[in-house]
């Protein structure tokens, strides 16, 4: 791989890189060259609107020009969505997915061919059981991806072959080719151990266990080197979220959204060793109440946040609360040394009133912070 390959996997919005990347593919009279040099154009450089929409309508052209004619080589790929940029993919939408071999060896050969040379994402985007998950997590295709998405997905209590449906986060995390995983989203999956819909597969076959773990906190707290993880309306609760804030994981941005988080699950956070170079931390309509979101805002192990949104949290499965409910809270917060940092807060759903709004946008601590009620 070249070294601007390389640099552009790792961070795809980095223009300047781009420049020097499209350049050298001008060189070589590779018809990307001038499409790069063009987006690079358009996205860093002010210009009227005049000016810039002809380029638009030339970058749109030379998009598909390049585009079709790689596909064209393809064949058929049925359910196959892909996401371009400069005539490369950088990512992979499965709308269908059951492991077939069309789509599996599309899927292997990409980081292979030039045009896939900064495949990094990857989405699957339908059920497709645990046989499909299995071909799936085990394919060396899963090299090259930094940024999965198994957002609802079907690894719930729903039953296939005699396992629930959850038990498929396991076959990715314990995935061989996931190394270079850095952005990982579960959401709207139900990874609670006790929820036992669906108890018997179509097969009628009794549920198995096997190498499966029904703690998928501790599961995710394997994963040392994830920089984001989504576990939204994952039902997760305050003891797998103990777990998973308990291991390896040492993530810069968490999603908890919707996790039944209590005052407990807070505690655990707040303690947590793991969490202390976390920037994003999203708790919205998770019932903390007040005792909760002040072990959070108190922890100085969570100094380095930069964004919170503590959304919906005091008015109990993710009611409005009261006017007036979050002014106490707003003290804390005005008060915490720890949010120093901090750039966002979102209190929406709180019932901040007026007053308690002031207490935080005349806070020393919080004046570069931008409040949303």
């Amino acid at each position: 791989m070249h070294p601007l390959e390389r640099q552009l996997r790792d961070d795809p919005d980095d223009w300047d890189a781009w420049r020097v990347f499209g350049d050298w593919l001008t060189e070589r009279g590779d018809p990307r060259g001038p499409l790069v040099g063009l987006e690079h154009r358009l996205r860093t450089e002010p210009m009227p609107a005049a000016v810039r929409a002809p380029l638009v309508g030339e970058l749109q052209q030379r998009h598909l020009e390049v585009q079709n004619a790689w596909l064209a080589q393809q064949g058929r790929l049925s359910g196959v969505r892909l996401a371009w940029r400069a005539g490369f993919v950088l990512g992979v939408e499965l709308w269908t997915w059951w492991g077939g071999a069309d789509e599996l060896g599309f899927l292997e050969a990409l980081p292979a061919d030039p045009a896939g040379a900064l495949f990094q994402r990857l989405r699957l985007k339908s059920h497709c059981g645990l046989t499909g998950f299995r071909t799936l997590a085990e394919s060396p295709a899963l090299t090259a991806v930094r940024e999965l998405v198994l957002s609802e997905v079907g690894m719930d209590a729903s039953m296939y072959d005699g396992v629930p449906g959850r038990h498929g986060l396991d076959l990715f995390v314990r995935s061989p080719h996931l190394q270079q995983l850095r952005h990982l989203d579960v959401s709207r999956n139900s990874l609670d151990p006790s929820s036992r819909a669906g108890v018997t597969s179509s097969s009628g076959t009794p549920p198995v266990t096997g190498d499966y773990t029904d703690d998928k906190g501790a599961l995710l707290a394997t994963l040392a080197d994830l920089e984001v993880l989504n576990v939204g309306h994952c039902d997760l609760g305050d003891d797998q979220v103990g777990s998973l804030v308990s291991g390896a994981l040492s993530p810069i941005a968490l999603d908890l959204t919707a996790n039944g988080i209590t005052e407990v699950g807070a505690r655990l956070l707040a303690g947590s060793h793991r969490l202390a170079r976390l920037k994003t931390l999203i708790l919205r309509d998770n019932p903390l109440d007040r005792a909760g979101i002040d072990k959070i805002v108190s922890s100085r192990r969570l100094s380095a946040l930069e964004r919170l949104d503590l959304s919906f949290t005091l008015g109990g499965g993710g009611r409005p609360a009261a006017p007036g409910t979050a002014d106490p809270i707003a003290r804390v917060l005005a008060a915490a040394p720890a949010l120093a940092g901090l750039k966002e807060l979102d209190l929406r759903g709180n019932g901040l009133s007026d007053e308690g709004l002031a207490v935080l946008t005349g806070s020393d601590t919080l004046r570069d912070c931008l409040v949303l009620r």
